[in-house]
């Protein structure tokens, strides 16, 4: 049976040497369909990208501008849209398998 001030160092153990997914960058080398280069010889493609909206050609959002006098609903489209060339920041799950394309860089 394990004492408690063994179950505390196995708890710092396992916090130390947790690994933890960073930030990175990739460039757009596809538009349609989408492909990403990461690193010198990475590319990820389909399913292993998820894109936010806001990146996404014809993706529109509505808001409602409250300027204290009345209410204005506007909507915006995105004019935008990823092109070769392009860098962009992504965050990857802890596994590597799917990373999320959440903006540009700049």
């Amino acid at each position: 049976m394990s004492s408690s001030i063994d179950k505390l160092a196995q708890m710092f153990k396992d916090r130390d040497n947790k690994f933890f997914v960073n930030i990175t960058t990739g460039e757009v080398i596809s538009a349609s369909p989408l492909k990403v280069k990461w690193g010198e010889n990475i590319i990820l493609e389909g399913k292993s990208l998820i894109v936010s909206n806001l990146l996404k050609t014809g993706f529109t959002l509505e808001y409602t501008d409250d300027a204290y006098t009345s209410v204005i609903t506007r909507q915006l489209q995105v004019i935008n849209p990823l092109k070769v060339g392009d860098k962009v920041i992504m965050v990857p799950d802890i596994d590597f398998k799917i990373f999320y394309v959440i903006d540009k860089v700049g």
